[in-house]
């Protein structure tokens, strides 16, 4: 046990009648860190994971608040390339969902192919009247 031998001493009843309250409470938090200075030296002591690796892994949740996630952990990029494949989803009707997903997406790059085509034809002097009419239905 950890706290075995009295390391850290327990409060009597007579000792806790005899403190007035302020004693009382720095005196139990003292025994708290003391506890938790006793519980992290034990675990120190009789883990296999103190191992220089493993023990930077405890100072993560303080570094990344300060200088941001790392580029190639992060999962955002991926989830936005994956936004079109889930809207596509959402328009099937989730059956042979994968097809319907394919043929979305190449419907849907095909138009935005051809509105670029278009407004590029449109930005172009050189285009007749009748070329105009067609593209502006």
């Amino acid at each position: 046990m950890v706290f075995a031998n009295g390391s850290v001493r327990v409060i009597t009843a007579e000792e806790e009648e005899m403190m007035s309250k302020s004693e009382l409470i720095a005196r139990k938090k003292a025994d708290a860190e003391k506890k938790k200075e006793l519980v992290e030296q034990y675990k120190f002591e009789h883990s296999s994971y103190n191992m220089p690796k493993v023990h930077l892994m405890k100072h993560f949740a303080e570094v990344i608040p300060e200088v941001g996630e790392l580029g190639q952990f992060s999962t955002s990029i991926v989830e936005l390339n994956h936004q079109p494949l889930n809207h596509a989803y959402s328009r099937s009707n989730k059956v042979d969902a994968t097809e319907q997903k394919l043929h979305y997406a190449g419907h849907k790059d095909a138009m935005a192919v051809r509105v670029a085509n278009y407004i590029q034809l449109l930005q172009d002097t050189t285009v007749d009247e009748e070329m105009m009419k067609d593209a502006k239905l």
